[in-house]
């Protein structure tokens, strides 16, 4: 119905080109745009298969991450055996919790922080904690993280458009940029209470439904101005 009234869907994740391509495919937005991936690093569309890397990015930054993955990662993996590295990404790399561990990803972060400290004091490189990882992204010339927010500014700098005009449904701080970024927020019910809070503090909406019937559920009541449609149990 978006796409008949000619209203862009865009995927804006912190997940690599493999993802999007499947969720494209699942939810029929398998049309030649790009979309935004890596928290922002890189614009990938997945008719063409045609992938840019952010430009704000130096090769410098691009060299950090290489030494990560050559010398940190396998350190950090030993350190924090409840954690894994997802796999798939040109540049952004997450660590997330194996499955079973009960161990709070927060305190998992501050480990990942130690051993990451020499490059982060040398400013190539941000961390963050979304609530499910511990988060490593590259930051642009000035040491400012590149992330969701600017990934959305320089995409639509490429295909048009206006955050004014903008509606950002996400589900974990990790979105927080991206929602201040826009000009209406949102966010599904099985996010985190924080990041509701954020939202409700933006005049945002906090739909009751979770996971993709809420964003549907914010589609229907934010786009479309109708009443949520209760689910039967």
């Amino acid at each position: 119905e978006l796409t008949e009234k000619e209203i862009r869907v865009k995927l804006c994740t912190g997940r690599d080109r493999n993802s999007v391509e499947m969720a494209t495919r699942m939810f029929n937005l398998f049309t030649n745009q790009f979309f935004v991936i890596e928290d922002g690093v890189a614009r990938f569309n997945p008719t063409t298969t045609e992938l840019f890397l952010n430009p704000t990015l130096t090769p410098e930054i691009l060299g950090a991450f290489k030494r990560v993955h050559r010398e940190y990662t396998p350190v950090i993996l030993d350190t924090c055996p409840e954690l894994f590295e997802y796999l798939g990404n040109q540049v952004v790399v997450n660590f997330e919790l194996k499955y079973g561990v009960t161990t709070s990803i927060e305190s998992l972060h501050e480990k990942v922080r130690e051993i990451l400290d020499p490059l982060v004091r040398q400013k190539l490189l941000a961390l963050s904690c979304s609530g499910f990882s511990s988060d490593l992204k590259p930051v642009d010339a000035y040491g400012i993280p590149i992330d969701k927010a600017s990934g959305i500014r320089w995409d639509t700098a490429e295909e048009g458009g206006s955050l004014s005009e903008t509606l950002y449904i996400g589900d974990s701080v990790g979105d927080e940029s991206a929602t201040r970024a826009t000009a209406y927020a949102a966010c599904v019910g099985n996010a985190k209470e924080g990041f509701k809070e954020i939202i409700r503090g933006l005049g945002g909406h906090v739909s009751d439904y979770c996971y993709i019937e809420g964003v549907v559920d914010t589609i229907e009541q934010i786009v479309f101005n109708r009443k949520p449609k209760l689910v039967a149990s």
